[in-house]
């Protein structure tokens, strides 16, 4: 803030699985599902890349209390940041010896075994050996593959190419060690969704989180595992960044904003929209009408 010049009290930090769960949070927000919400759910969002992280939002049903209707429960979601804002950080859970031990016994050829690389944390290889982090980052997934090659060209060829034995077993790792590390997580917060993000949110670690958990996790109603892509995470987290600005800047000051008391920004956004009736999209993907939005809309909007 300092050396941009902008006042500290106007600042925040977000690391980027923070940040990308306002993304997640909102996608789900304007899903046909979210007008069937009556309750607040859990989401996990894991963003799996050069570093491993989380998130959780805490995601509230569609909102009617404004007086315009059903309205979107964007505005009132919580990222559950913890007492220092560290929440989620996943990658430095610890590993057992002995699942990594497992996965080492038996892999095939062209696909080195799984050791420790160095750890977002900072301290040495020796003492971070059971992170997550350590263990399936994308510095950790290319020692395996090709280690003299870029990293970036490496992770691009294993997405581009996933079945290609190494490469498809390499991703089936990643999967069944965040899914290894997710099951505590899982179990202590029943999540209603598990959200995978960055470069290495393929399918193959999807799959692989999928069946990990599965296997561990005995009752209580599953999580349904979600994954934007390696080509939909791009820019999620910038684009959670932007929101959650839109958040305390636009929808928790919209009375400042519009000028006035509440209930005439209330008044006035009433009559800019429309409430929510219906999903504005078809299931084939074409567009639909809204009939209250086409017969009341004022010329001129």
């Amino acid at each position: 803030a300092r050396r941009m010049s902008i006042p500290r009290e106007r600042s925040h930090a977000l690391n980027a699985a923070h940040a990308s769960a306002f993304a997640v949070a909102w996608r789900q927000k304007r899903a046909t599902e979210h007008l069937e919400q009556r309750h607040q759910r859990l989401a996990i969002v894991v963003r799996l890349g050069g570093g491993i992280s989380g998130a959780t939002v805490l995601v509230e049903p569609p909102d009617v209390s404004l007086g315009l209707g059903l309205t979107s429960g964007f505005p009132t979601s919580m990222l559950i940041g913890g007492t220092d804002q560290l929440a989620g950080e996943l990658g430095h859970a610890p590993v057992d010896a002995s699942f990594i031990d497992a996965i080492n016994a038996d892999r095939p050829e062209g696909l080195a075994a799984l050791s420790p690389q160095p750890c977002s944390c900072g301290l040495p290889t020796d003492s971070v050996q059971h992170h997550l982090e350590a263990f399936a980052s994308t510095r950790a997934l290319v020692q395996r593959v090709t280690p003299d090659e870029p990293e970036y060209d490496v992770i691009s060829r294993i997405i581009d190419q996933p079945e290609v034995e190494p490469h498809r077993r390499a991703l089936r790792d990643v999967g069944a060690l965040v899914g290894h590390s997710l099951v505590g997580p899982v179990a202590m917060l029943n999540p209603a969704t598990i959200t995978l993000v960055g470069p290495l949110a393929a399918p193959a670690v999807l799959n692989a989180v999928e069946i990990s958990l599965s296997d561990a996790h005995p009752f209580g109603t599953f999580p349904e595992i979600r994954s934007l892509g390696p080509g939909g995470s791009l820019f999620a987290d910038v684009q959670g960044a932007g929101l959650a600005v839109l958040r305390e800047r636009v929808f928790r000051r919209l009375d400042h904003l519009l000028g006035g008391r509440r209930d005439h920004a209330v008044r006035v956004v009433g009559e800019l929209t429309h409430p929510l009736e219906q999903d504005v999209w078809t299931t084939d993907g074409k567009a639909t009408a809204l009939a209250r939005s086409q017969s009341s809309a004022p010329s001129g909007r």
